[in-house]
């Protein structure tokens, strides 16, 4: 008893003094952890599908914004056009469609901003199109989550049997992405190729400019005027001239696409419209935000042959698979970068090759 009554009556320090170092030790351990676990998961890459899920069904990516956005760029035509497409149910379906293979990247440098990245899950042979994988959609696909740093995006076919791969890995500042496809039917595919599309409209600031890097300075590809009215425009790598030739042909033999005049253009007024650039450096399209901070947002890749920019402010790129060969699984990679700098100091890192 008289043991009990001599603590009881101890002083507050008596009590504590000992343990204070211990437990600011702890609490600065603590703190020290969050701020690294902050630190460490500035990019976050997550499907559309799961998004919209956790936010209780509010789209992460509103419909409303495409068009605003093209009436704040003063491009009102294509505003319009893409308001009266979204009138029809198929055009709906399609989109709803779109949306489950569309992966979200959020950046915590630019908060409220979302950029979305589309892989044309189909193959194209170039220049012809006439050999694709597979020969219309793929049969299925599905996502596979490892937390908002990894993920996986699978497309599979039954006939002929073939997957393609689509993986993406969140660093520091860029996300890593590579796309392996597999066929094992008994054909092989040369200059295999497939366009992924990169779009901004949904952070503010970005996307418009789409820059690139001809004869060693910057240059904003959307200043190139566009009569035609062409919806995806394309720019040809000069690392790969065999490439560009074959880009060329492809829109010579199979014209431009969509374009805002409805028109059916082929030929070489086809190949002068949807390539006004040419001999583009470094493999990479970016763009950057101006302002008291600045930032830039580009994607690479070795394995580029051309990139496109469009009425949307994306920056796209086109990579080939080169031969596909039956059951050898084929890999392309990239990067996407996310700089808390300007084009000038970002272009060391975002260029590929003569760095």
């Amino acid at each position: 008893m008289n043991r009990v009554r001599q603590e009881s009556h101890l002083t507050w320090y008596e009590v504590w003094g000992p343990i204070i170092p211990l437990l600011l030790w702890m609490n600065l351990a603590g703190t020290h952890e969050v701020f690294a676990a902050n630190e460490a998961k500035p990019i976050q890459v997550i499907p559309h599908s799961v998004l919209i899920e956790r936010l209780n069904g509010e789209d992460p990516l509103p419909r409303s914004r495409p068009p605003q956005r093209l009436d704040e760029d003063g491009i009102t035509d294509a505003a319009a056009f893409f308001r009266n497409n979204q009138e029809s149910e198929a055009h709906q379906r399609g989109r709803d469609h779109y949306r489950l293979q569309t992966l979200i990247i959020e950046w915590a440098s630019a908060p409220g901003a979302r950029w979305a990245l589309n892989v044309e899950g189909t193959l194209l042979s170039l220049p012809k199109e006439d050999v694709r994988l597979p020969d219309q959609e793929w049969d299925r696909f599905h996502w596979e989550l490892d937390g908002d740093q990894k993920c996986t995006l699978i497309y599979e076919n039954d006939n002929p049997k073939a997957s393609l791969k689509v993986e993406f890995h969140a660093r520091h500042d860029h996300v890593d992405y590579s796309l392996t496809v597999h066929a094992e039917d008994d054909l092989i595919r040369d200059h295999l190729t497939t366009h992924l599309c990169f779009n901004h409209a949904w952070a503010d600031g970005f996307g418009r400019d789409a820059l690139v890097l001809t004869d060693d300075r910057i240059r904003s590809l959307s200043d190139i005027s566009n009569p035609e009215r062409i919806w995806i425009r394309t720019a040809t790598l000069a690392e790969e001239p065999a490439y560009a030739q074959l880009k060329s042909q492809q829109y010579f033999l199979n014209g431009t696409g969509g374009n805002l005049n409805r028109k059916r253009i082929t030929g070489s007024a086809a190949e002068a419209a949807k390539i006004p650039a040419k001999n583009v450096q470094g493999k990479f399209i970016a763009t950057q935000f101006r302002g008291e901070d600045s930032a830039t947002v580009a994607i690479n890749s070795p394995n580029a042959i051309a990139v496109g920019w469009s009425f949307w402010p994306c920056t796209d790129i086109d990579l080939s698979f080169g031969t596909v060969r039956p059951r050898e699984p084929k890999t392309v990679s990239g990067k996407i970068w996310f700089l808390k700098e300007g084009i000038d100091t970002a272009l060391k890192t975002i260029r590929i090759g003569n760095n």
